[in-house]
């Protein structure tokens, strides 16, 4: 099933938004301020294709971030858009497709649904996008690495150290 024409339009814009690397911020931050920005805005994003799908598609999760977002932006784009578009960053974006715990949908607002696979280029950290689509970095990784500890069951992956970063494995 397709995408609505309004949540369509809806997606491509704030995809659109996210590539353009529209911050939102009045003062000039540091570089890596601005791509953790820009990460955090692509990331939100493709967070909402997810959320629209689900709205298209009886609140099922799609099977992957490439899934939700490719029916927008063509496959080839959407590989390029789950992962950081910080220039030299390597971190790409973990999904979490919760509907083997949650058969009815109804996921936590406050769990994630994608965050960062590593640290990277912009600072010792990752970026997270929760359920409700409220997105914050988290220094060190603690958030999540907190999370993921706290529960076990879901089998999620820690992000992982990348060289100079201080995240543990």
């Amino acid at each position: 099933m397709a995408f609505s024409k309004r949540n369509k339009l809806t997606c491509v814009l704030a995809l659109a938004v996210a590539t353009a690397g529209c911050s939102g911020h009045w003062k000039d931050p540091s570089q890596a301020e601005t791509d953790r920005v820009r990460c955090r805005n692509q990331m939100r994003s493709a967070a909402y294709c997810v959320i629209q799908y689900r709205a298209d598609h009886d609140e099922q999760f799609p099977k992957s971030l490439e899934e939700a977002v490719s029916g927008e932006i063509g496959l080839e784009m959407a590989k390029s858009f789950i992962q950081c578009p910080a220039g030299g960053s390597q971190a790409k974006y973990i999904y979490v497709d919760w509907s083997r715990w949650f058969t009815n949908g109804n996921v936590p607002k406050d769990y994630p649904l994608v965050y960062e696979s590593n640290s990277n280029k912009h600072g010792d950290g990752v970026n997270v996008v929760r359920m409700d689509l409220s997105a914050f970095w988290d220094g060190n990784a603690r958030w999540i690495t907190r999370f993921i500890r706290e529960h076990p069951e879901y089998d999620l992956k820690i992000p992982v150290k990348v060289k100079g970063s201080v995240l543990e494995k």
